[in-house]
C-alpha cells in the first residue's frame, strides 16, 4: 500500500508571506535621512516565484527612487512638478527654474540608503520565508 503525501501549493504560502516588517525598514531609513514625501507611502515589498520557481521579493518604489538613490548627470531639464512638490514640502517659495536649470547643467548626487540595510532585509525576508514554510508544513504533515 502507498502512502501519498500531500501535496503543498508553493504559490500560495509565497502570496502569504507579509513583508510589512521589510517595508517598514526602509521607509524609516528614508525618513532618518531628513526626506519628506510619499516614498514612505508607496514604496512595499512584495512577494512572488521567480522564473527559476524560488520564492522572490520585489521592491516597488516610487518613479523617481533611482534618481534619489543614485543621482543623475547633466542634461534635460527635469519636470517642474516633482521640483515644485518638493519645494512646498520644505516651504520654499519662487519658481522652480533655477533649480532645474541647476539640476540640468549638473546633475544630481544619489543617496543610497537602502544598501546599508539590505543584510537586514535579506534576514527579514528570510526569516518570514522559512516561517511560512514551516507553518504550511506543519499543517500539512504536522
Amino acid at each position: 500500500m502507498a502512502f501519498k503525501l500531500p501535496s503543498i501549493d508553493i504559490e500560495q504560502i509565497v502570496k502569504s508571506i507579509n513583508l510589512q516588517v521589510a517595508t517598514n525598514l526602509v521607509t524609516d531609513a528614508y525618513y532618518h535621512q531628513g526626506y519628506h514625501g510619499d516614498f514612505g507611502a508607496t514604496a512595499q515589498f512584495t512577494m512572488g516565484i521567480s522564473a527559476d520557481n524560488k520564492p522572490a521579493a520585489t521592491l516597488h518604489m516610487p518613479y523617481y527612487a533611482p534618481f534619489m538613490l543614485y543621482g543623475r548627470g547633466p542634461g534635460k531639464m527635469p519636470p517642474a512638478e516633482p521640483i515644485e512638490n518638493w519645494m512646498q514640502q520644505y516651504g520654499i517659495d519662487g519658481s522652480s527654474w533655477a533649480i532645474r536649470k541647476h539640476i540640468a547643467e549638473f546633475g544630481t548626487k544619489g543617496n543610497d540608503f537602502i544598501s546599508p540595510i539590505m543584510p537586514q532585509i535579506k534576514q527579514i525576508i528570510t526569516d518570514e520565508i522559512n516561517k511560512a514554510f514551516q507553518k504550511a508544513i506543519a499543517e500539512n504533515y504536522g
